[in-house]
C-alpha cells in the first residue's frame, strides 16, 4: 500500500510503465483500510479514471473481504 485516502488506497508493485500520461499506481476503491507500507490482494474489477489529466487504473472492491492483507 503506497497512499491512503477517504474510500480508497493505491498499491503498486512497481511492474507499471513510468509514462506523462500514466500514473505509476492502482487505486482501490474499498471500505477496506489496510496501512500504510502493507502487502495486500486485492479482487475486483478494474477501470480506468482520469485525474489531473493523467490515467489512473483503478479496482473497485465489493466489499472488505475483497481486500487481504498478507503482510504489515
Amino acid at each position: 500500500v503506497v497512499g491512503v485516502g477517504d474510500g480508497w488506497f493505491a498499491i503498486s508493485d512497481g511492474s507499471l510503465k513510468k509514462s506523462i500520461n500514466v500514473r505509476d499506481f492502482i487505486r482501490v476503491y474499498s471500505c477496506a483500510a489496510p496501512p500504510l507500507g502493507a502487502f495486500v490482494s486485492v479482487v475486483g474489477i478494474c477501470g480506468c479514471e482520469q485525474d489531473s489529466g493523467r490515467n489512473v487504473a483503478i479496482i473497485r472492491t465489493r466489499n472488505s473481504d475483497d481486500v487481504v492483507v498478507i503482510r504489515k
